[in-house]
């Protein structure tokens, strides 16, 4: 492949993965909404949704990996950089690049984001079950008469007491 074919080939890839990246954006916030407003179909929508595009962007990855090794370039960021700078005279290819990774980045954080306030709700529903069954929330220590930290006994549910 010469450096030509490659720069047409890599821009269309970046393109691409660009526009995937921003297609997960929109998910990733309309997840957040969801969590928000506790509209469970719409997180089960925005579950189904980055489940279906997590595979689409495998594919990308992977035809983006295989364009670098038809070039002679190692299929990880490393071969990446070294394919840009081989191919990309005028410094479009980069912008491409950098453009993709800061949304990315963006995406990662929206994701960890979002999946810290769904295990702070899991939590929550936990500790107000445990409650309901008579216990205390998960993790909370139980003292006896002295102040001292006593064995969790079996607890009667709201509905006995």
């Amino acid at each position: 492949m010469n450096p030509r074919d490659a720069h047409i080939a890599l821009a269309a890839q970046l393109r691409e993965e660009l526009a995937g990246a921003r297609r997960m954006l929109e998910i990733l916030e309309e997840e957040q909404r969801a969590l928000k407003q506790q509209d469970l179909p719409a997180m089960e929508a925005a579950a189904q949704a980055k489940l279906a595009h997590h595979g689409e962007w495998e594919a990308m990855a992977a035809r983006r990996n295989g364009l670098l090794r038809m070039a002679g370039f190692t299929a990880d960021r490393d071969g990446l950089a070294a394919c840009i700078s081989w191919c990309d005279q005028a410094g479009k290819l980069d912008g491409l690049w950098q453009e993709l990774a800061a949304l990315l980045d963006t995406c990662r954080r929206l994701n960890r984001s979002n999946g810290l306030a769904v295990e702070l709700c899991q939590k929550q529903v936990g500790d107000a079950l445990a409650i309901l069954h008579g216990g205390p929330p998960a993790g909370t220590p139980v003292y006896d008469a002295s102040g001292t930290a006593a064995p969790r006994g079996e607890g009667r549910s709201l509905g006995s007491a």
